[in-house]
């Protein structure tokens, strides 16, 4: 009688761990809690912008919807600043210096992405 190999699964969307877990298991580095919040409020608002701009760039209705989507975009990159700036505060009041470096390192990626 012959035996087929099994093949291995798929690993399941649940299986993956989330971009934050990924970003910390790379480190080998677990933050606290309340900067893994700020950090993913940070990349869900950057996503967020990054698809606001997409839609502002191939929208073609009047001008003056334009003008108000472009001033709601300019008030959304003030605010995603000011988190950034609250996560280096944030940073800076570690105990842990190993906290504080990678909480800057994670600062300094999000301050690029603004770029």
């Amino acid at each position: 009688m012959l035996r087929t190999a099994t093949r291995p699964t798929q690993p399941r969307d649940t299986d993956r761990p989330s971009a934050t877990q990924q970003q910390t298991h790379h480190h080998h580095h677990v933050l606290p809690p309340h900067i893994q919040r700020q950090l993913e409020v940070l990349t869900r608002s950057e996503l967020a912008l990054q698809d606001a701009v997409r839609e502002l760039s191939e929208y073609s209705g009047p001008q003056a919807q334009v003008m108000l989507r472009n001033d709601q975009i300019r008030g959304d990159m003030r605010a995603l600043a000011r988190g950034i700036e609250d996560l280096r505060f944030a940073a800076e009041e570690e105990d842990r210096p190993s906290d504080t470096e990678v909480v800057l390192e994670k600062v300094a990626q999000h301050e690029e992405l603004q770029r």
